[in-house]
């Protein structure tokens, strides 16, 4: 009887392996991806502060104006504004026709991801990368947010896929060609290209020169580097036209300002860098990544994957993966470019490879069976959680189209409106072409409250005023409410997640 229960346990454990293994099972978990990106897409939140910053050039600039110095101090790849201006021509300015591209981005990244896992990671251990970028909270989130984010992630799949299959491939003329094309267009669609992009190139440079790449023969192969230094030119001069023509002349000042704190202090002078830059770490594994959870377990996979990509025979993998990265962190110490959240999400792709590539030293020991399926348990657990979390509550971030149209519905003639100042962009998008005059706006006094009281006073005796807020910072919105409930008579409410409006008779 206990060797017919042992068989029973081997044979339900033989098919889960085989199910595990599948290409279904892996297909299964990219439609979930899919139709999670789809679910959070068709939600069709209200546009927030920067995409409604976005939007607005989208309404009030033709082609030529996009490839000039954004409104608002906005930026963006022009390809990206190109395409996406192209489309609201053709199909009006919804919210659906803002994020359509960074959604198609998002689901082909998934496809992509998929085959680029084929050519770096064992079979065992490519259902936990395709897991982690398909429940990946981030990458769904900016997959329907009218911001490049969503491109810059496809773009590293992208550029990393071909660049592996130019050396699987010997470098022959039909993968010159398309890597060539791709180095010509990477940073007219995506900014973060860059890094990637001039990491590959260097890659394939060590390939060629280092390792000595060639047929059988261990010496610099003349042809391959000829093709290499080809494609490294057309797309340095690809660069540096789109440099100079489009982002040199956007101020760099508050972009520096706005992102102090997501530089890399170099070298470190103190206990206090070395704390600095392990908080950095761990933010990183929280936002880009998404794992907030038992962050201590996708750090020590990503230390181990490291090892096994540098113990390869080739170096060509660890280095395309990880000369970007190291590029990344050159430009955040010389203050060039942040890493945060959302600039860095293009980084997705290569850090789930290599977390991935981490959990292979557990599978390599039939021994550490057990301790592999916790470690897998509790790496995924917390992405799982909300992306089912994400198909039952879409996510909502200033929910301004619903305040507006409430207001526009519900004013009577006569009615004055006041706009808390970060409101201010997201209610005249959505009431453009619209006749409204505003009232004034309040707010911006967090540190000196009593000019807010000051501001709120001078209304006293308007009647009827309608208060609008989205985005409120240092929760100004409670003093300004309080205030207005000892000078006036609340006379109607709504409050949405992310934004409120409030009538009050003054």
């Amino acid at each position: 009887m206990i060797n017919n229960l042992d068989n029973i346990i081997e044979n339900k454990g033989n098919i889960f392996i085989r199910i595990y293994s599948s290409k279904g099972f892996i297909w299964i978990i990219i439609l979930l991806g899919i139709l999670i990106r789809l679910r959070q897409y068709l939600f069709n939140r209200s546009l927030w502060l920067d995409e409604a910053y976005l939007a607005f050039n989208m309404i009030k600039l033709d082609y030529h104006d996009l490839l000039l110095p954004l409104l608002h101090g906005q930026s963006a790849p022009p390809a990206f504004l190109l395409i996406t201006k192209m489309l609201t021509d053709i199909a009006g300015h919804s919210e659906y026709v803002l994020r359509f591209l960074p959604f198609v981005c998002g689901v082909a990244s998934l496809v992509l991801f998929y085959y680029l896992s084929t050519y770096l990671l064992q079979k065992k251990v490519i259902p936990i990368a395709v897991s982690l970028l398909s429940f990946s909270y981030y990458a769904i989130y900016y997959s329907s947010e009218f911001k490049q984010y969503s491109v810059d992630l496809l773009f590293t799949i992208i550029i990393i896929l071909f660049a592996v299959k130019l050396h699987e491939n010997h470098y022959n003329l039909k993968n010159v060609v398309y890597f060539g094309i791709i180095g010509i267009l990477s940073t007219w669609v995506s900014h973060a290209s860059i890094f990637v992009l001039g990491g590959a190139g260097i890659a394939l440079l060590f390939d060629v020169i280092i390792t000595g790449k060639s047929i059988g023969e261990n010496k610099i192969n003349i042809v391959f580097l000829k093709k290499l230094i080809a494609i490294g030119i057309i797309s340095i001069a690809s660069f540096l036209v789109h440099y100079f023509l489009i982002i040199k002349p956007v101020p760099k000042g508050h972009f520096v300002q706005f992102w102090e704190e997501s530089f890399i202090s170099f070298p470190p002078l103190s206990f206090s860098d070395l704390h600095r830059y392990i908080i950095q770490i761990i933010e990183v594994i929280k936002n880009p990544l998404g794992l907030s959870l038992f962050t201590g377990i996708p750090l020590l996979l990503l230390i181990i994957g490291i090892y096994f990509f540098w113990n390869k025979k080739e170096k060509i993998q660890f280095n395309l993966l990880m000369i970007p990265l190291f590029i990344l962190v050159l430009a955040a110490i010389f203050r060039v470019y942040p890493i945060s959240g959302r600039l860095i999400l293009f980084i997705l792709p290569i850090c789930y490879i290599i977390i991935a590539k981490g959990v292979e030293y557990f599978l390599l020991n039939d021994k550490k069976k057990i301790i592999t399926i916790i470690i897998v348990c509790l790496l995924l657990v917390y992405p799982v959680y909300k992306s089912i979390n994400i198909s039952i509550n879409p996510i909502q971030k200033q929910e301004m189209r619903q305040v507006v149209n409430y207001y526009l519905n519900n004013k009577a003639e006569g009615d004055l409106i006041c706009l808390y100042y970060t409101s201010v962009t997201p209610f005249s998008y959505y009431t453009y072409g619209r006749d409204i005059d505003i009232l004034t706006t309040i707010g911006k006094n967090f540190e000196n409250p009593e000019k807010n009281y000051e501001d709120l006073e001078k209304l006293k005796g308007k009647g009827r005023v309608w208060f609008i807020f989205s985005l409120v910072l240092h929760d100004e919105d409670h003093l300004l409410l309080s205030y207005l409930n000892h000078i006036g008579n609340q006379l109607d409410i709504l409050k949405l997640p992310g934004a409120s409006a409030y009538l009050y008779d003054l």
